[in-house]
């Protein structure tokens, strides 16, 4: 979902390996910058992404005005976070979901395609985070959750609730565990004259089983 010559930063592990295993291993979305968050202020880091994309220009991506920064320095390619990145607080600076990623701006975009996570993304297998015994598989598919959590974050505000309660249904359906995402969907029943404590007993037995 990002577009050509796009910068990405990333944080995690497992996130970050799979962008550089694409570039690196199979050749694909060489056009991208990959950019490691902690390591993006150190010099030894800025100097080995400089010689791949000479036009690049990094900052630490520490303090709050850093991200809107990185934008700014780089006018020419549009920058994108992963979801698993911790953006902090910044006057002027617009996270706009694209899919998985967030497309970071110093002003809002109009036309982003909301449907995108349906009508782009190939979904193969079971995504559900708990399926799995290994780290890696449920690490990406709670991205998927906290991207679903997202969206019903955008389309709330919106004042779209069929759509953000499917996002949040979503995003309990590939991590069940997920509090936020369960407790926003409480409330936003409750507001509309629904008793939350179906919700309450679910959530009660997953953490401590039934008497």
């Amino acid at each position: 979902s990002l577009k050509p010559n796009s910068i990405i930063v990333v944080k995690e592990d497992v996130q970050l390996f799979s962008m550089w295993h694409l570039q690196y291993a199979l050749g694909r979305r060489q056009d991208l910058t990959v950019i490691g968050q902690g390591l993006a202020g150190s010099p030894w880091y800025q100097d080995m992404v400089h010689r791949k994309d000479k036009d690049i220009v990094l900052v630490p991506l520490k303090a709050e005005d850093n991200w809107l920064d990185l934008v700014k320095v780089n006018p020419g390619r549009d920058v994108y976070a992963s979801i698993d990145v911790d953006i902090s607080a910044s006057k002027g600076l617009v996270s706009q979901p694209q899919g998985i990623p967030l497309l970071l701006k110093d002003k809002k975009t109009a036309g982003l395609n909301y449907g995108m996570m349906d009508n782009l993304y190939v979904y193969r297998g079971l995504y559900e985070y708990d399926s799995y015994r290994e780290f890696f598989t449920p690490d990406l598919i709670e991205d998927y959750s906290k991207t679903r959590h997202s969206m019903g974050f955008h389309y709330m505000n919106n004042k779209n609730s069929n759509s953000a309660k499917r996002e949040y249904s979503l995003a309990l359906y590939n991590k069940r565990l997920s509090p936020a995402s369960a407790s926003t969907l409480a409330f936003m029943y409750f507001s509309e004259g629904y008793s939350p404590f179906p919700f309450f007993l679910f959530y009660f037995f997953e953490f401590f089983g039934p008497f």
